[in-house]
């Protein structure tokens, strides 16, 4: 399955910095765009377990 979008449910720079990192690595290894996202099938959700978003 193709990485769709990234989640972050929280934004301060340490989560910034890892989703650049993650969309820059991804784009490269998938050459395709993959930058922030929604919530959807393929998606890769960053965050601590205490996000609202991600404990569901």
């Amino acid at each position: 399955m193709q990485p769709t979008g990234i989640v972050r449910d929280e934004r301060d720079p340490t989560f910034d910095l890892a989703a650049a990192k993650l969309a820059r690595g991804l784009s490269g290894l998938t050459r395709r765009a993959v930058a922030d996202g929604r919530v959807a099938d393929g998606a890769i959700v960053i965050g601590t377990a205490k996000a609202a978003r991600i404990a569901g």
